[in-house]
C-alpha cells in the first residue's frame, strides 16, 4: 500500500501519551510491545525474534530516528511502536492491546510519514496481510492506497 506525502499532516496524540524518540535502551521494551501487539493473529508470528534490536540495528535501512514510541506520560511505558526503513518504508507499527483504540497507530504513522515528507520523499509504502483488518482499516482511513 501507498500513502502520498505531498501535504503535510498532523498527528492527533491522545491525552496522556507523546511521541518519544527510540533510544537503545528502549530495545526491550519496545520489543515487549511488538510481540503483544502480534499475538492477536491479524499480522501473522512477530519475525523479530528475541535479538530484534540486534539484528535490525544491523541493516543497511536502519535509523534510529525512524524508530517512533508512544510513550504513557504517566508511567512512562512504552505502548506503541512505529518502526521504518530509509527507503520510506513502513516495517511495523504496533500498539499496546492495553492502549488500543485512542488512535495512537494513526499517530505513529502520521509522524513517521512527517519524517519521511521532510526528507524528501513523496510516498510511504507498506505491506500488510490480507486478512488484517483492523490494519488495513486504519491504512484506508488514512488515505492508503493499494500499489
Amino acid at each position: 500500500m501507498r500513502l502520498r506525502l505531498d501535504e503535510p499532516r498532523a498527528a492527533n496524540w491522545p491525552t496522556g501519551v507523546v511521541l518519544a524518540p527510540f533510544r537503545p535502551a528502549d530495545a526491550p521494551e519496545a520489543l515487549r510491545v511488538l510481540i503483544d501487539a502480534y499475538h492477536d493473529g491479524y499480522a501473522g508470528a512477530f519475525e523479530g525474534g528475541d535479538d530484534w534490536y540486534a539484528r535490525v540495528s544491523r541493516d543497511d535501512e536502519w535509523d534510529p530516528a525512524l524508530v517512533l514510541l508512544a510513550r504513557d506520560v504517566e508511567t512512562q511505558r512504552i505502548v506503541g511502536v512505529c518502526h521504518g526503513w530509509t527507503s520510506a518504508f513502513l516495517k511495523d507499527v504496533c500498539v499496546a492491546r492495553v492502549a488500543r483504540g485512542q488512535g495512537l497507530g494513526e499517530a505513529l504513522v502520521l509522524s513517521l510519514a512527517e519524517s519521511y515528507r521532510q526528507r524528501g520523499f513523496s510516498a510511504m509504502d507498506l505491506k500488510v496481510l490480507p486478512g488484517n483488518a483492523p490494519a488495513r482499516g486504519l491504512y484506508a482511513k488514512m488515505g492508503f492506497q493499494e500499489a
